[in-house]
């Protein structure tokens, strides 16, 4: 049985992180290979840019709950790490410990999130498979560049460590069609590994979180304040309440339900029991598409060159569901339509199929 190393954001407390690195790890284990993440855990790269996001998240919780409360979250987070991540032992927290102590795989893959973006923090050279011996089998699946422009100076360090992929592809069209460019390749658009888990896999994996009405869940990262009043109006409209899953004070506010203590598994209930979803997170989106909830999708950054807005776009495009977009909640005048899912189904199952396809072709290579 080949052994197959994926290496992919995994160890940060971001439920997006987190379960499209488990998506990968299992769907690779149901296709019959013998599949752990690497340990690849950036500190030296990641910490910088995810310290940032944490110090967000205290000022949050400084009005809702206590420390006590954010380290039940945490430990949420830890629990579903330790029974549903497959890890390797050994941790690495830069290239050169990599380079120096390759571990050894049939096949070492470089997985989703946002791992190829140039403008993030985060960003780094093993990402790109570089440490990975050449007579060995290199895949990318489904990494983001989630930004529409990439410098020469960067396409020219990209290309140098792209040499290093047998087997390339992208999430988004708009980074397919820069990896394109600069590699003189072919460039295959895969969905995020979270689809290629089904609901009833899905729902395998969640938990009850208890709320006896139907409600909206909001789950915003940014903080533009016309998401909220758009919600608030929708609220109003289905007279349904709206219920804030914490990231930013914005939605921490006095009368607002607020979820605490919402680990990975908990997320995945809350998606999939929410009668409406308005989200600015490319994970919420993602999620609601797979359990076909009427949901409304924001951008959490006001549009500039080096912003991950664009995978937003792409991914509604890619799904034919722009119409979800509100550009600013403060001037929709439209309808609060529900979605029909039924030909979205069958173009999701289509691009489930093809993205299968795809890891097969390149997971059987000998």
């Amino acid at each position: 049985m080949k052994k197959v190393g994926i290496i992919t954001f995994h160890e940060y407390n971001n439920y997006g992180t987190v379960l499209q690195a488990f998506a990968l790890q299992k769907k690779v284990e149901l296709m019959g290979y013998d599949s752990e993440i690497i340990n690849f855990r950036s500190s030296l790269n990641s910490l910088s840019f995810f310290q940032k996001v944490e110090k967000r998240y205290k000022v949050a919780i400084k009005s809702i709950q206590t420390r006590k409360e954010m380290k039940l979250k945490k430990q949420a987070f830890k629990k579903f790490y330790k029974e549903y991540m497959k890890v390797g032992n050994k941790a690495y927290y830069n290239i050169a410990q990599l380079k120096k102590d390759v571990p050894e795989y049939d096949v070492y893959m470089a997985g989703s999130d946002q791992t190829w973006n140039p403008y993030l923090d985060i960003k780094s050279e093993a990402f790109f498979l570089t440490f990975a011996p050449k007579d060995k089998i290199r895949v990318s699946y489904a990494p983001s560049v989630g930004v529409g422009f990439v410098s020469p100076n960067y396409s020219e360090e990209m290309k140098k460590r792209l040499e290093s992929v047998d087997y390339l592809s992208c999430r988004e069209e708009t980074g397919a069609k820069i990896i394109s460019e600069i590699t003189g390749k072919n460039v295959p658009v895969v969905l995020d590994p979270t689809l290629l888990l089904k609901p009833e896999d899905w729902d395998k994996v969640a938990s009850n979180y208890n709320i006896n009405e139907p409600y909206i869940l909001c789950y915003f990262l940014g903080e533009m304040e016309h998401c909220r009043n758009f919600a608030k109006r929708l609220s109003k409209e289905k007279n349904i309440p709206i219920y804030y899953m914490y990231a930013t004070k914005y939605d921490c506010k006095d009368g607002n339900k607020v979820l605490n203590n919402v680990g990975p598994r908990e997320f995945i209930y809350l998606i999939k029991n929410a009668s409406y979803i308005c989200t600015d997170s490319f994970h919420g989106m993602i999620f609601s598409i797979n359990y076909n909830k009427s949901f409304y999708t924001f951008c959490k950054r006001k549009e500039y060159e080096g912003s991950d807005n664009q995978r937003i776009h792409d991914a509604l495009k890619y799904f034919n569901v722009e119409d979800r977009f509100i550009e600013d909640g403060d001037k929709f005048t439209g309808e609060f339509k529900d979605m029909d899912y039924n030909h979205i189904n069958k173009d999701i199952e289509n691009k489930r199929k093809i993205s299968i396809e795809y890891l097969t072709h390149a997971l059987e290579r000998e």
